[in-house]
């Protein structure tokens, strides 16, 4: 036990938030953004066990997550069998566009170098948005309070020892967390049992160990599904519960249902491939499109087809990054016509751009939402012209359609937290609302001449003021006039299907998407009538028959239509591979499909729910009433004909208690803990350049203890930290505040910090002594940050420096020492640019760069003053899986009266553990003539101690191969985070610093070697090469938490040195 805490106090670091420039090395600040176009105006609810905040036109979603909080929380509970204890806050936001601008979850730290010892408080906090779809914002209120419960009983929430505990040494996979909240919150359906069938068929479920986000997601959903049915929902808590005592995942589903996971997993893949074996009839006829090569492995959004069947537009987004095209099916061209966002790890919005041909086929027309507003931008073909209009007063538009005359077009839009249908005359620019309530209204198309207008609905009434309270959860097609508040006809009435994406195939008939199989398949609806009765004359019942018109094995995601030359595209997708087929609409309607399979889980889908709905017709009725056969197309359910009453699968349960109307409050900044840091570390935080002493010598403090302590509000808009460190002798000490602001679009941070070292130097002004030096600094820095986007961003930041150097008086030459002091004020600016993607702990994809230019003067000598200029870039390349090569380029040239010297040579962070290795090398000199101000080190240049070149200038490139080797080649999870975490490097590092502009130059003071011998002085030309490079390999991993390195390198400089031994505490290079 002592040995372990030892071990902890040795090896425990941390870097605070002001990595910049080559203050501290390679400890370089990058960071994404969120940029903010519109101020928030926050109010709030408050009930009993939860708060819900909501902004401007969000009431409506508020309180639709008041009333069904309490009821989605007892049904998670009773899913994972779970406990939560605190309030819950809901954060509601009218749409992800919206929430992108918030800066919750943003990490402000910029680069945790060093990630032990700190500890982030697990909040309460469930942030939430509008898509458009009532049914999703149900499922994301179910994921987050699963999320909460999980991590609760995982680590804890206000035991701030056990917090602290548990984060450190527990490791769960997304696939067991995340998994298991999927499960929780999300119903299985057919588009999770395919991702879980393709996964499996493409293999890309094979080894659970490299399995990372949205496939972890499902992979788990499908692990914890299978062991919910097969085992019990008891076995899911028991599971948890075993996990989180041994702190191994593996002997947990040994322990508690006597298998390991490897067999789980296998066992989870034939369950399901057996449940989804049905038969599928295969498409003729069909022509296999090919899209653009970039584009194969990227998700597809929308796809249409021009009116002639010429050309096909759609969007890819690639991990945010969209991308319309256009391919000419003829000469199977392909042109880009707009880009938008970046490649970064964030939520992803599929439901925009939506993207609509012009009936002529002259133009292509999309919507997307940009910088918090909606664009409509049409593409003219023969001009090549994109023409761009702002689309006020919605939050999305998430599909619409062109009128025949290309004048009109119906849409969906989201507005005031309602999903409704609305037509828009492009002539005008005014837009009409054909429907106003709760229901979501999707997929609008004008049909019979103009018309009319067919839509895919989940309300429950044909009455729009009749359903202002209650929705379904299934949508159904219904026909509305192109009147205002007009009565709806309903099309479709399967309680237990979703039909959505209607098209219309001749006058009268249409065609549609339909989950009635348990598979997506397309289905034609065509009008019929029957005898209904005969009086004096005969009356007839109208209606419409169905029938399927595919019948395949894989859900068809998408598809369009070309009416003019009577083309289908279908769009589907097989072992995780798009496929695109184009065919005569002829070819399907000739298909004889009179009856296709239903799958095992939509049996037991709609078997469950036609139990719910006799339970609940009999409890409604005063005597018991038994049911033989139910004809679902004759029943009228009671929601039609009562909508205020409860209904099983409502989106609103009117009768809750949460449904009465309360005043809202305003919103009150509040402050709350998200960071606490106890640790021991070996460095400073060095918010600027170490001040020069008169001596060539780097100071490193040793090992000292460090202190922080932070506080953000509700919103993450403010931010307050503050930090110590100290040594043992308290000569050594740091203390740190720092004040954020972000609420608007310049972010704004107010920064204090006061540094005291005890240093030395080799001789004083008199000469001769070695004098000990207690240097005081004290930095106020103003960031003033305007991000471009979430990945680009200019700060410009002004600052102030007090330096104070005394000498302390050990003897009668040192007493007669001048106490120096210095004020220096200055201004600095960077360019920050950062795509990467974390994939795993010091794994990383992408590109992180930062070019900056400082100059400082002398307040008190204007003479003295010094400018410096630099660049660091970053490139992660994949190579396999998590095995990466990383390349570092940088690059630093100071100059003025009083510049900055350069030591390169070593790593960050050296503790230093064998006596025979110099950490500074004193026999290289540096120019003695310069009025040296400041000094930093060049790293890392391992193969030499500290100042094996010096200068002004310095360069470096250093390239690594990191292989994290157990998650790589292991099959099974990894208990032990050494073992997951453990890296095998490779690294190959060339630097060099010099005087001058450019490296060559004859004036660097370390070609010469100087002998002075009174009388006799001597200077020896060495000719060194300005330039060094060192090779090695290293071994990486976390230990207790805590990111250890260890290097052995070789340097060549006039001959191969001796190998050196490097440990270190520091993230990245």
């Amino acid at each position: 036990m002592y040995l372990r805490i030892y071990i902890i106090a040795i090896l425990t670091t941390c870097m605070f938030q002001a990595h910049a420039q080559f203050y501290n090395g390679t400890q370089m600040s990058f960071g994404k953004n969120r940029v903010q176009y519109h101020e928030p105006f926050w109010r709030y609810y408050r009930y009993q066990e939860f708060d819900v905040y909501y902004d401007k036109a969000g009431k409506q979603l508020a309180e639709f997550v008041a009333k069904h909080a309490i009821e989605l929380q007892q049904e998670v509970k009773q899913t994972i069998q779970l406990q939560y204890s605190r309030r819950i806050i809901f954060v509601v936001y009218n749409s992800l566009e919206y929430l992108k601008q918030s800066n919750i979850g943003l990490s402000t730290s910029d680069d945790q170098y060093n990630v032990g010892g700190t500890t982030q408080i697990i909040d309460n906090k469930i942030v939430l948005y509008f898509n458009g779809d009532h049914t999703n914002l149900q499922q994301q209120i179910r994921k987050g309070i699963a999320l909460l419960m999980i991590r609760e009983f995982l680590y804890g929430t206000e035991n701030y020892r056990q917090i602290i505990s548990n984060s450190a040494l527990h490791n769960f996979p997304d696939w067991f967390v995340n998994g298991m909240a999927e499960y929780a919150s999300n119903s299985w359906n057919p588009i999770i049992e395919e991702q879980v069938i393709n996964g499996f068929a493409s293999n890309t479920f094979k080894n659970i160990v490299h399995v990372q986000s949205y496939d972890a997601e499902i992979l788990g959903h499908a692990i914890w599904k299978f062991i919910g049915e097969i085992y019990g929902k008891q076995a899911i808590s028991n599971i948890l519960f075993v996990a989180k005592v041994t702190e191994n995942i593996d002997e947990a589903f040994t322990y508690v249902i006597k298998k390991n996971i490897s067999e789980v997993v296998i066992e989870t893949e034939k369950y399901f491939k057996e449940k989804r074996n049905i038969s599928h009839t295969k498409i003729e006829n069909t022509r296999i499109l090919k899209l653009a090569r970039k584009t194969k492995k990227q998700p597809v959004t929308h796809i249409c087809l021009s009116p002639d069947a010429s050309k096909i537009a759609y969007v890819t987004n690639k991990s945010g990054k969209i991308s319309i095209y256009i391919t000419s099916l003829a000469r199977n061209k392909h042109k880009k016509i707009y880009t938008t966002g970046s490649v970064i790890e964030q939520i992803i919005d599929y439901t925009y751009p939506s993207i609509a041909w012009h009936p002529r086929g002259e133009s292509c027309t999309f919507f997307v939402e940009k910088k918090g507003t909606i664009y409509m931008y049409t593409y003219i073909i023969q001009d090549k012209e994109l023409i761009d209009r702002e689309f006020h007063y919605f939050e999305k538009v998430l599909d619409f359609e062109y009128a025949k005359d290309g004048n009109t077009i119906v849409f969906s839009g989201v507005k005031n937290g309602q999903t409704d249908v609305y037509t828009y005359n492009l002539q005008t620019y005014a837009h009409t609302q054909l429907t106003n309530d709760i229901a979501d209204d999707r997929y609008p198309i004008f049909i019979q001449n103009d018309s009319k207008i067919l839509f895919s609905s989940n309300r429950n009434s044909p009455l729009p003021n009749q359903i202002r309270d209650s929705a379904r959860t299934t949508y159904d097609l219904y026909i509305l006039p192109k009147t205002k508040n007009a009565e709806v006809q309903r099309l479709e009435n399967t309680v237990f299907d979703n039909e959505y994406i209607p098209r219309e195939f001749t006058p009268g008939s249409y065609m549609y998407i339909s989950d009635k199989n348990g598979i997506q398949n397309l289905y034609r609806t065509t009008p019929d009538s029957s005898i209904h009765f005969i009086d004096t004359t005969i009356h007839y019942r109208y209606f419409h028959k169905t029938h399927p018109i595919t019948n395949s094995a894989n859900n068809i995601v998408y598809y369009s239509l070309a009416p003019q030359t009577k083309q289908i595209l279908l769009y589907s997708n097989q072992n995780k591979k798009k496929l695109f087929e184009i065919l005569p609409l002829e070819s399907l309607t000739n298909q004889n499909i009179s009856n296709i399979q239903t799958t095992h889980y939509k049996y037991v889908h709609d078997t469950t729910l036609e139990f719910k709905f006799r339970e609940q017709q009999y409890r409604s009725q005063s005597n018991t009433i038994l049911y033989d056969h139910i004809d679902y197309t004759a029943y009228t359910f009671e929601f039609e004909t009562n909508p205020s009453h409860y209904v099983v699968d409502s989106i609103f349960s009117s009768d809750s208690s949460y449904s009465q109307i309360r005043i809202p409050r305003l919103y009150e900044t509040n402050f709350y803990i998200n960071q606490i840091v106890n640790q021991v570390d070996f460095g400073f935080i060095n918010t600027s350049y170490q001040a020069f002493t008169g001596n060539a010598f780097y100071y490193m403090p040793g090992m000292n203890a460090f202190f922080k302590f932070g506080v953000i509000d509700l919103f993450e808009d403010y931010r307050l930290t503050g930090g110590v460190r100290f040594t043992g002798n308290l000569q050594t000490n740091e203390f740190l505040i720092s004040i954020e602001n972000l609420i608007h679009r310049w972010d704004k941070q107010v920064l204090f910090h006061k540094q005291s070292l005890l240093t030395y130097s080799a001789e004083g002004t008199s000469g001769g002594s070695v004098f000990y030096h207690k240097l005081q600094d004290y930095n106020t820095i103003v960031l003033l940050k305007y991000p471009f986007n979430q990945i680009q961003s200019f700060i410009f930041s002004p600052h102030i420096r007090y330096n104070k150097d005394v000498v302390v008086s050990t003897d009668v030459s040192s007493l007669a020492e001048p106490t120096q002091t210095h004020m220096w004020a200055g201004i600095s600016c960077k360019y920050i640019f950062d795509n990467t993607t974390p994939k795993a702990l010091n794994i990383l994809y992408g590109t992180r760069a930062k070019v900056f230019a400082e100059l400082y003067s002398d307040v008190t000598n204007l003479n003295a003053y010094l400018t410096v200029f630099g660049f660091d870039i970053r490139k992660y390349t994949p190579i396999y899986k998590n095995f990466i090569f990383a390349q570092r380029l940088a690059y630093s040239y100071s100059f003025g009266k009083t510049p900055l010297l350069y030591y390169l040579g070593s790593v960050d962070n050296w503790i230093n553990i064998i006596p025979k290795y110099e950490t500074f090398n004193t026999s290289i000199e540096y120019d003695r003539s310069v009025d040296w101000t400041y000094q930093a080190i060049g790293t890392n240049m391992r193969g030499f101690n500290q100042n094996i070149r010096n200068g002004p200038s310095f360069g470096v490139c250093n390239n690594e191969l990191r292989l994290p080797v157990f998650q790589n080649f292991v099959k099974r999870p990894i208990a032990s985070d050494f073992w997951a975490n453990f890296q095998i490097i490779g690294f190959f590092d060339i630097g060099a610093a010099w005087a001058g502009m450019y490296p060559g130059n004859k004036e660097n003071a370390y070609n010469y070697l100087i002998i002075d011998n009174q009388p006799i002085h001597i200077v020896v030309d060495e000719m060194r090469s300005p330039f060094v490079y060192g090779y090695g390999y290293g071994i990486r991993s976390r230990l207790f938490g805590y990111f250890l390195r260890l290097d052995w390198a070789r340097g060549v400089d006039d001959g191969i040195t001796q190998k050196i031994f490097y440990l270190s505490l520091s993230l990245d290079f």
